[in-house]
């Protein structure tokens, strides 16, 4: 019988343990490091991998040395060889990346696509909502920003798709919005720490620019789930800014390594690492996320690294003596892991003649709807 069901596991952001120092943009081996011992501590503390393993590793990154006398991925080991005393430290998993032999390197940046801040309106107050059975909520959106192209739509909230409809949570506001919107996408907004409901212009039959989104008369959940009427925003006009996405890519080689003082350790580490790799990873799609991909409002931590799943290998278990007792031995296994690391910087697009008005509406440049992506 599976373990649990996940088929509600979705793709997520990586969340710092510290909200206020996540990631570093710019520093690519630092970063994937960082990520990985991000995640790799959040999956030890999960219950299900406390009931399998007895103790609790310590998880952290190390740097390595690389000239051509040393290998690239010397370790914590040897300072727990050099450290015989050291005992507190074990078990181990160390988290490494190699320095110097990406295996190719975009040092200059790249033009990604031109990107635009999505229409959106944001609720002004946090969930949860005390709805009643067959309430409504109206929302008018206008693709391509021209006045003949609007379409409004009409959300209705039937009871038996809540848990408890007069407690309704953000996450089920947006499931019944997204099963029935064509033309805007509800989704979690975080503002000032707070989870909102906030819906976005743009959906399954409407572009996300140039569009426009307005809450309007009529619904009788508007007020409950925090909107006001004639609520708009527009990603387009005066005001309204379009920028240059660029980024930077790298090839680089991780290295989990497991360090126990024990066999059996050794051993109920690499299993879980193993699943990890395998379970855990295959949810996310093999891929991490900075949080500025789903929260707009947090800066700088706009990367993504791609685990290539078909390269990980196992270079097998060693025991490794000890320095005063070669009977007292270190227990290792090494896990390589290599990814693709990806970092994104926007940069404003300026007209020719100067201004920074968006820059799609301005100079009346049309989409081509022949193209498999008009925008």
């Amino acid at each position: 019988m599976s373990v649990n069901d996940r088929q509600d596991i979705v793709q997520q952001a990586t969340v710092p343990d510290n909200l206020d120092q996540g990631p570093r943009f710019g520093t690519v081996t630092e970063l994937v490091k960082d990520v990985f011992v991000l995640e790799l501590r959040h999956f030890f503390n999960t219950a299900y991998t406390q009931v399998r393993n007895g103790e609790l590793p310590r998880i952290d990154k190390y740097s390595v040395a690389v000239d051509v006398t040393t290998d690239p991925l010397e370790t914590a080991v040897s300072l727990i060889r050099s450290y015989p005393d050291i005992t507190e430290d074990m078990p181990l998993i160390a988290v490494l990346a190699t320095t110097g032999r990406n295996m190719r390197l975009s040092i200059s940046d790249h033009l990604t696509s031109i990107v635009v801040p999505n229409a959106k309106v944001i609720s002004n107050v946090h969930g949860s909502y005390a709805l009643t059975d067959g309430m409504t909520l109206i929302v008018e959106s206008q693709p391509d920003g021209v006045v003949s192209s609007i379409r409004q739509s009409t959300f209705k909230f039937p009871a038996f798709m809540f848990q408890n409809i007069a407690a309704a949570t953000v996450d089920e506001i947006v499931s019944v919005i997204n099963f029935q919107a064509l033309y805007v996408t509800a989704y979690k907004e975080n503002v000032g720490g707070e989870i909102r409901l906030a819906i976005k212009a743009g959906g399954p039959n409407g572009t996300q620019f140039p569009n426009k989104i307005t809450i309007k008369t009529g619904g009788t959940a508007t007020a409950i789930l925090g909107f006001a009427v004639d609520q708009t925003d527009q990603n387009y006009g005066v005001g309204k800014k379009a920028m240059f996405r660029h980024h930077t890519c790298s090839d680089v080689t991780m290295a989990i390594e497991v360090v126990a003082e024990s066999e059996n350790i050794r051993t109920e580490l690499t299993d879980l690492l193993v699943s990890f790799l395998t379970y855990v990873l295959a949810d996310r799609k093999y891929t991490f996320y900075g949080r500025s991909t789903y929260d707009s409002t947090i800066q700088d931590e706009t990367y993504q690294i791609i685990i290539r799943d078909n390269e990980i290998s196992l270079s097998g278990e060693s025991e490794i003596p000890r320095q005063g007792d070669m009977r007292d031995k270190i227990y290792v296994n090494r896990i390589t892991v290599p990814v693709t690391a990806l970092q994104f910087s926007d940069r404003t697009a300026t007209n020719a003649n100067g201004s920074i008005t968006t820059p799609l509406v301005q100079l009346l440049i049309q989409p081509n709807d022949s193209l498999p992506e008009p925008n």
